[in-house]
């Protein structure tokens, strides 16, 4: 049989190329992991069910968890583990005003090295089909809150589409739907080059509103289509942008709460 990584087909461009779908579920399986609670220490009480230190409530941990003592300090070094990925396909935006149906993967936060970076990039040019971009922009602070005046965001506006349109740029983000990365995907949502402009969120999976939308059905691999609603999210998370063409949601084992997106929350190195 031959190595997952080394089947491929042709794509719309006979310069580029995609893994086949066969082929790409055996290499997620193989290389591409998510990092999870192991050990359930009771934080609090949730008003339905015992939350862990890890952010998550029981019933979102996995059959048959341990369960340890209160008085046990929850560490994330070694009460977490990683297991195979459990999210991936493309976004329906149900509460949005978009056609985009952006694909999206979930990924460790230990995936920072250089060779596990090579790893996401084999994902977003051999599967995903991106061309191996002239330049790299990224935006990010202004989560929070965004306000400039008018002239000013036109004038981003206008430089971000140009720089991004001339040089086959990809536009790297938090991914999340406030501050500056939605004024980003506002921009691209109002454009009408006719150019594909990737814009690529980066975004916290514990910290993602609904991610439990996002999950892989009845545990099985496909070409799945999952929808997702933006409105009302909770305190502590924010809802993905909905202009965005893709995502990698970063899991470091921590749950609906403000969690870092790790090594692999940096700039994304092409080589």
């Amino acid at each position: 049989m031959k190595d997952p990584a080394s089947i491929r087909f042709i794509g719309d461009n006979d310069k580029d190329y995609k893994l086949s779908y066969t082929a790409f579920e055996q290499w997620i399986k193989k290389e591409i992991k998510v990092r999870e609670c192991c050990v359930f220490i009771k934080m609090m009480d949730g008003e339905l069910e015992p939350i862990c230190h890890c952010g998550n409530v029981r019933s979102a941990h996995s059959e048959g968890i341990q369960i340890h003592s209160e008085s046990e300090k929850w560490d994330k070094t070694t009460h977490t583990t990683l297991t195979e990925c459990s999210a991936l396909g493309k976004i329906n935006f149900l509460d949005e005003d978009t056609t985009i149906q952006p694909e999206y993967i979930r990924v460790a936060s230990d995936y920072g090295d250089r060779k596990n970076i090579q790893r996401m990039e084999r994902l977003l040019r051999e599967f995903w089909g991106l061309k191996q971009p002239g330049l790299l922009i990224s935006v990010i602070g202004g989560n929070k809150s965004f306000h400039a005046p008018h002239d000013i965001c036109l004038h981003f506006q206008h430089g971000l589409l140009n720089a991004a349109k001339s040089t086959n740029g990809w536009i790297i983000t938090s991914g999340q739907n406030e501050g500056v990365t939605k004024l980003v995907g506002d921009i691209i949502g109002r454009s009408i080059m006719t150019t594909k402009i990737y814009t690529i969120g980066v975004a916290c999976w514990g910290k993602t509103w609904n991610n439990e939308m996002l999950l892989r059905k009845n545990n099985k691999f496909n070409e799945a289509t999952n929808d997702y609603s933006t409105s009302s999210p909770e305190h502590g998370t924010t809802s993905l942008e909905p202009n965005h063409s893709h995502f990698f949601l970063v899991d470091d084992g921590i749950g609906n709460r403000t969690s870092g997106r790790g090594p692999l929350g940096r700039p994304l190195l092409i080589g």
